[in-house]
């Protein structure tokens, strides 16, 4: 009995022992307050880059007791995060040589002042070096054109053009087609149906289907009756007296609800504010109605005598309108702020067809005729183009060509002097181009 007692009381002094010993050595660890030193000799501060440049990196770490791990780090000015981590662990030893290129590769990435960082870990101290670098923003450029062609009355194809005019389909789409947009932003395709066939958008990296917003079935009556895009999202107008928008994944984040029966066959994002140009169903009156964009309540309404053919904005107040009268087509100037809104131009016996924006004061648009240059600061009106008829206008803004498709065929006018370019013939009709950038 003793002999036992006696050998519970030396297990547990063992114990006791061992937890001191654990506890010194702990707080010997504990006891390291030296950080890491971290010096950078490469970038120099305020060196210059570009966009999908490799930065080279030389930098040594030092520590009085051990080195860890590293890790190297571009960041914004907020210290966010804005490309690849790179990091070696496992290190052990109280001198580390750094010689590697840091790739920039964020197309994405804009222009301005960003920091190399490079962290240093000894266990228990963590230290930060950064150097200042200035890195240029990669070029914008033109990757191809998308087509869009009606090849039957509920069928649509997209091809993928290039600057030597060689196509190729890569979607066949059954659709009552209304209209397409392609998002720069979320690299998306939307192609909206209208009374029977669904809203999808497609990804354009693989051109498979991301998301789609369902049809109600509303023949002989359109159920979708608008649809525009921005950078990330979606706008699309219902016969229902909605206007709905959706960001990049589908989703709808906002809703905004007509009054009076009215439904909009025409929106517009413009600066914070929705602005639909509007139908009443029981006795065709049209509106132009903005909206608070955030808020979604009314800001502004104006009766109209016309029916709006395309919208643009110009300017943070002002708003340019291409529209069609019964027996002529007019040009009309919108401030927001002031409510002004002025009948600038009318074209005699004429119908506007389509329309395009070249730059902020700067627009084309086609009669049955003719192809119109418009310049709002001198309110001019001038033949572009005579004895042209466009359905389609756009504009590419990078090799400055419009693009201008009549029937099955794609012609490439240089602006501003209006000689063509190249044409490319196509199997169907032409309903819509979309150039394709990198960004």
């Amino acid at each position: 009995m003793v002999c036992l007692k006696h050998m519970g009381i030396s297990r547990k002094i063992l114990i006791l022992v061992s937890a001191v010993l654990l506890l010194f050595n702990s707080c010997q660890n504990d006891d390291d307050e030296e950080f890491p030193v971290v010096e950078i000799t490469s970038p120099v501060s305020g060196a210059h880059y570009s966009v999908p440049d490799s930065i080279k990196v030389e930098a040594t770490v030092t520590d009085n007791e051990n080195i860890e791990w590293i890790q190297l780090d571009l960041v914004d000015k907020n210290q966010k995060r804005v490309g690849k981590t790179f990091s070696v662990k496992d290190i052990n030893k109280t001198s580390f040589s750094v010689d590697e290129y840091y790739p920039v590769t964020d197309i994405h990435l804009g222009s301005g002042s960003y920091y190399l960082q490079l962290t240093a870990s000894d266990g228990n101290n963590i230290k930060h070096g950064q150097q200042r670098v200035y890195i240029d923003e990669a070029p914008r450029e033109l990757q191809y054109y998308l087509l869009i062609t009606r090849s039957n009355p509920n069928q649509v194809r997209v091809y993928a053009l290039d600057s030597t005019g060689t196509y190729q389909a890569i979607i066949t789409e059954g659709t009552d087609y209304l209209d397409s947009e392609y998002h720069s932003g979320s690299k998306t395709l939307v192609i909206s149906g209208t009374s029977i066939y669904n809203l999808q958008a497609y990804g354009s990296e693989k051109f498979e289907k991301v998301w789609e917003i369902s049809v109600v079935a509303n023949p002989p009556e359109p159920y979708f009756t608008a649809l525009a895009a921005n950078k990330n999202e979606t706008l699309l107008g219902f016969y229902k007296g909605e206007a709905a928008v959706y960001n990049s994944n589908g989703n709808r984040i906002k809703t905004f609800f007509m009054q009076n029966q009215r439904y909009p066959y025409k929106l517009l994002k413009h600066d914070d504010y929705l602005i639909s140009a509007e139908q009443n169903i029981p006795n065709n009156d049209r509106f132009l109605v903005s909206y608070f964009y955030n808020g979604s309540s009314i800001y502004r309404k104006q009766f109209i005598d016309f029916a709006v053919q395309d919208m643009f904005s110009d300017n943070h107040d002002e708003i340019i309108i291409f529209g069609n009268r019964a027996s002529a087509a007019g040009i009309w100037q919108y401030n927001l702020t002031t409510a002004n809104f002025w009948d600038a131009k009318d074209f005699k016996e004429d119908q506007i067809i389509s329309s395009c924006k070249i730059a902020a004061g700067e627009y084309l648009a086609s009669g049955n005729n003719n192809i119109y240059r418009y310049q709002v600061a001198t309110n001019s009106l001038t033949s572009w183009e005579s004895g042209l008829s466009a359905k389609l206008i756009n504009y590419e803004d990078l090799t400055n060509t419009v693009l201008l498709a009549i029937g099955n065929t794609l012609y490439f006018y240089d602006f501003p002097l209006s000689s063509q370019e190249m044409l490319v013939n196509m199997p169907e009709e032409i309903l819509a181009v979309h150039p394709v950038y990198n960004k």
